[in-house]
């Protein structure tokens, strides 16, 4: 059998590691480079040949932009889990996400301040199968915002909004 799943977070891997392993992990489905060196470049590798990707973490890559994640949603329609805290990830990134990648069951956009209000609302659009959302520290989003994902991703069992100082009592009630 052929490697399927390699999680490398914490280690010293910049996008040259990153485009050895995608010529040779054409059976990836589950990648997890969170806190390595890796920038949009690394993540265009993986989109050219890992497609059938449904993990993807990226946590604390913060020179991936929505440049690489709007590669990776154009290619990897399989995304289930996606983790991109801390990265340049803004509403443009996430609405592609959405659209293109409607299996979703988990994301974590936490600390991506160009998410907002109208992020959340593509999310709850189209990702109806999510369980699982981390906005901790998002500022830009508020009652409204949640209402949407209430409203749009009914199975959600797990919200995390730590440190979003616009959620207030009218948005969980």
């Amino acid at each position: 059998e052929r490697l399927s799943r390699i999680v490398l977070s914490q280690c010293e891997i910049s996008d040259y590691g990153v485009a050895s392993l995608a010529s040779n992990g054409h059976s990836l489905v589950s990648v997890d480079l969170s806190g390595c060196g890796v920038t949009d470049m690394g993540i265009a590798c993986l989109s050219v040949t890992c497609k059938d990707l449904s993990t993807l973490l990226v946590n604390g890559c913060q020179y991936i932009s929505d440049t690489g994640i709007t590669m990776i949603a154009n290619a990897c329609p399989k995304l289930t889990v996606l983790g991109v805290d801390g990265c340049e990830i803004s509403d443009a990134g996430l609405t592609l996400i959405a659209s293109k990648c409607f299996h979703l069951t988990k994301l974590n956009v936490a600390n991506s301040k160009g998410v907002t209000n109208s992020g959340l609302s593509a999310i709850a659009s189209n990702c109806h199968e999510l369980v699982s959302l981390d906005v901790n520290a998002c500022a830009g989003l508020s009652d409204a915002g949640l209402k949407q994902i209430a409203n749009g991703c009914t199975d959600l069992r797990c919200i995390c909004l730590d440190n979003c100082e616009n959620i207030t009592d009218d948005g969980i009630s």
